[in-house]
């Protein structure tokens, strides 16, 4: 069952209130009704699993029946550098990668983008990312939503995150170490950074910028993966060395 996300501030004496967009959502689009039973995250990382008292014009009010306290949210945070990619393609990199638990997404505009939105589309688009994010993430039962800032320039995207220790940009047709040559491991505390090119790839100078800026160039092997399955595949070998893809009672 899809998790939706409230602010702890809705919660008093074990009642919930919604309102706002998730209760058109959950009434108009998936038409819960009194006595239905829903789950909720807060932005504690607590789960709530509430039965609908009634459902006014526009209030939704729950009893919450029990209560589960969440993981402690892992000690490497992932940022997801992704050229924007054309169609749906990007709508799809996003879903995956908030499936995959990242942290932060960042579209990026580099010279080969074939999709190159006007800066006063940013917002807009900003926003349509996030609902994707959202609805990712409520589907996936995650714990907490990735935060999606606004698309930004290739090397804005090197300037604000050169200090990361951990930071990759993946690059094709290169016979260079893959990911398993970053130091990952369940220890880890801090950030991971990775960078995943356009349909065209990086240009040779973004790819000289990048390594200036210490990003180490890694190779995905000598297949060429699309836009969108190059941050799946890289995810998941990250999220596997990091060891988040076991069950939290399961780790050593």
């Amino acid at each position: 069952m899809p998790v939706f996300f409230i602010s702890s501030h809705s919660i008093t004496n074990q009642n919930v209130l919604i309102e706002g967009p998730l209760f058109v959502h959950l009434t108009k689009s998936l038409r819960f009704r009194e006595g239905d039973e829903l789950i909720v995250c807060d932005d504690v990382r607590h789960r709530h699993y509430v039965k609908i008292q009634s459902v006014a014009k526009t209030l939704l009010k729950g009893q919450i029946l029990k209560t589960e306290q969440g993981p402690n949210p892992s000690t490497a945070r992932i940022i997801l550098g992704q050229a924007m990619l054309k169609g749906d393609h990007m709508n799809w990199a996003i879903q995956k990668a908030t499936e995959l638990g990242v942290s932060t997404i960042i579209p990026l505009i580099t010279e080969r983008v074939i999709v190159r939105p006007r800066s006063d589309r940013f917002q807009s688009l900003q926003e349509r990312y996030a609902r994707i994010a959202l609805d990712a993430a409520q589907q996936s039962e995650r714990w907490d939503v990735p935060e999606v800032l606004p698309p930004t320039s290739f090397h804005d995207f090197l300037e604000d995150n050169c200090q990361s220790p951990i930071k990759g940009i993946l690059v094709e047709r290169e016979k260079l170490p893959g990911i398993g040559s970053l130091p990952l491991d369940k220890e880890l505390n801090g950030v991971v950074v990775v960078m995943v090119g356009p349909e065209g790839g990086w240009t040779p100078e973004e790819q000289r910028e990048a390594q200036q800026r210490a990003f180490t160039p890694i190779s995905m092997g000598t297949s060429i993966l699309r836009g969108e399955t190059a941050p799946l595949t890289a995810l998941s070998i990250i999220q596997f060395r990091l060891g988040n893809l076991d069950w939290p009672s399961a780790q050593s």
